[in-house]
């Protein structure tokens, strides 16, 4: 088994007297996909911002590929490609200018990225705007224009936060198969969604925030014989919510009230 090449220890964040992450460790090895799911604000993307650099743990440490990662490495030096939850892209240029600008960032042969660049646009339905201004992109467009830029390059480490956000189903299932040909390539995944069938179907391991706290990590299923769908085994381990029928039965009754 290859040795882990993301490590976080005792990591732990606060926002005020919101204590969001509490003494996390967690080992993640090449040519693996790890699901993280939870309720919101239980310290999903801030575990994935810390770990991409972008965000600096109250205590602990975080070692990517053999690196202390901190709040100053340089984008082109580093091993890791993080997709946000909301595409943060430079408007003003084009898709085709956007992935040009990265591939020079990080010192990709231009005459092979330029034979690139239509290639990874059409294998997306991006080709016909790859002149057309990013601010004029719909969500979805954004979202893969987001996630090709991630991929230039081939960096060692993917991290993930809602990547289905604003997708179609074709282009959904185009990214569930780019990530598991990553994984097999050797590369470290690690994607955080609500969408459970995305977790089941391309990871074999799902960690379950919840508290501030790891409370699950294991294969992506409910247990055998536990009666429970994904869903509701999620559930059953974000200790912070009410009954979802409970909840809505209270919520539809308000509603007709005010009728």
């Amino acid at each position: 088994m290859p040795l882990p090449n993301v490590i976080a220890r005792a990591v732990s964040k606060s926002y005020g007297a919101i204590s969001v992450l509490k003494d996390i460790d967690l080992e993640l090895t090449p040519g693996s996909i790890t699901g993280l799911v939870g309720p919101n604000g239980v310290g999903k993307t801030t575990l994935l911002r810390i770990i991409a650099g972008l965000a600096a743990p109250d205590q602990g440490t975080v070692i990517v590929c053999g690196r202390q990662v901190s709040c100053t490495i340089d984008d082109g030096d580093s091993p890791l490609g993080f997709v946000p939850d909301e595409p943060c892209l430079l408007e003003h240029l084009t898709p085709h200018e956007l992935i040009a600008l990265k591939g020079v960032l990080i010192g990709i042969n231009r005459k092979r990225l330029e034979s690139a660049i239509p290639k990874l646009l059409s294998s997306w339905d991006l080709l016909r705007h790859q002149h057309t201004l990013v601010k004029g992109l719909s969500h979805g467009m954004k979202r893969k224009l987001t996630i090709l830029l991630t991929l230039l390059g081939s960096p060692e480490v993917l991290l993930l936060d809602e990547p289905l956000t604003g997708l179609d189903i074709f282009s959904a299932s185009v990214l569930k198969s780019v990530l598991k040909l990553q994984a097999a390539a050797g590369r470290t995944v690690l994607v955080s969604s609500h969408v459970l069938p995305l977790v089941e179907d391309v990871c074999e391991r799902m960690l379950i925030l919840s508290r501030g706290i790891i409370a699950f990590d294991g294969p992506p299923k409910s247990p055998e014989g536990s009666g429970e769908n994904l869903d509701a085994f999620v559930l059953s381990h974000a200790e912070t919510l009410s009954n979802p029928l409970i909840v809505a039965e209270g919520m539809h009754r308000t509603l007709e009230g005010v009728r």
